[in-house]
């Protein structure tokens, strides 16, 4: 799966690369495994702000024209993915039950 990992006030550093890779992407990836790997594709996007912590966004575009789309706020990292993947799990496992219909 590639991923596009911008920031805003933070520096993307290894620790950082390796949380959003272990904590998020590997799980999605998982749930997505019967998807060609050319169509995986997802953009990660992760905002520090002093006042409410941070911010990180996941955007993916899947086969038949299906989005993923997720935001979380928190004050933890660590937090904010952990949240961000269980709506993008949910999300994925909604439009997977759906695939089966066709």
């Amino acid at each position: 799966m590639h991923v596009d990992l911008s920031t805003k006030n933070l520096e993307i550093t290894e620790d950082v690369r390796k949380l959003v890779d272990e904590t998020l992407i590997s799980k999605v990836d998982e749930l997505i495994e019967d998807v060609p790997e050319d169509q995986k594709v997802a953009t990660v996007r992760i905002e520090k702000r002093p006042r409410w912590g941070y911010k990180v966004s996941f955007n993916m575009r899947l086969p038949r024209k299906k989005h993923i789309f997720a935001v979380e706020k928190d004050d933890r990292l660590q937090t904010t993915i952990v949240n961000l993947r269980e709506q993008v799990m949910q999300q994925i496992k909604k439009l997977k039950a759906g695939w089966r219909n066709y």
